[in-house]
């Protein structure tokens, strides 16, 4: 079992774009560690950005039925560019 310890407290504030790309996952290994890091010290961060993830998670999960659905040819139609346009 591993067992981590942050022995000093980091002076390292977070911007709401590092926390979005967090979320996100579009930062590097290392970026991601010195935010996770961040939250460990901030409990309350920590509970509203994993809060945040779940709730993306859900949302990922309810449309993964609807977008394996193949358009309605109503829907199509209003996609496909009229004559005038190309």
């Amino acid at each position: 079992m591993l067992t981590l310890e942050v022995t000093r407290k980091l002076e390292v504030s977070l911007t709401d774009a590092q926390i979005n790309d967090y979320i996100d996952g579009r930062l590097s290994k290392r970026e991601r560690a010195v935010v996770a890091a961040v939250l460990l010290q901030n409990p309350e961060l920590m509970h509203k950005v994993m809060k945040t993830i779940l709730i993306n998670d859900i949302v990922k999960c309810l449309g993964e039925d609807v977008s394996a659905e193949p358009l309605p040819d109503a829907i199509k139609a209003i996609l496909r560019p009229k004559a005038s346009d190309t």
